[in-house]
């Protein structure tokens, strides 16, 4: 269920399958696809287009992914407006780009 945990975030968007799950104080989000952004607790100012874009991130904020499962497993540590993937503009906004095939 989309934002099921949400607290106190706002002005979030979560569009498919559990996106944005477990958001509970993020903000600015936007979600789209299957569990994009599943795991946000507290990260603010990201955009997840994809199917499983970002799951695994939690706190991170200020990110652009776009593509299915494009940085899935990448945890928030190394998710604050950076990113890797096979396109990367440097901060401070961090783009990647999944393939798809």
């Amino acid at each position: 269920m989309n934002l099921q945990n949400n607290t106190s975030g706002f002005q979030n968007t979560a569009i498919g399958s559990d996106a944005l799950t477990s958001n509970t104080q993020g903000f600015y989000n936007t979600a789209t696809g299957g569990s994009a952004l599943f795991h946000n607790t507290t990260g603010s100012e990201n955009v997840a287009d994809g199917l499983n874009t970002l799951t695994f991130n939690t706190t991170g904020g200020g990110n652009t992914v776009i593509g299915n499962s494009a940085l899935q497993y990448l945890g928030d540590s190394a998710v604050i407006n950076n990113a890797t993937g096979s396109i990367l503009i440097t901060p401070p906004w961090a783009t990647a780009l999944a393939e798809t095939s």
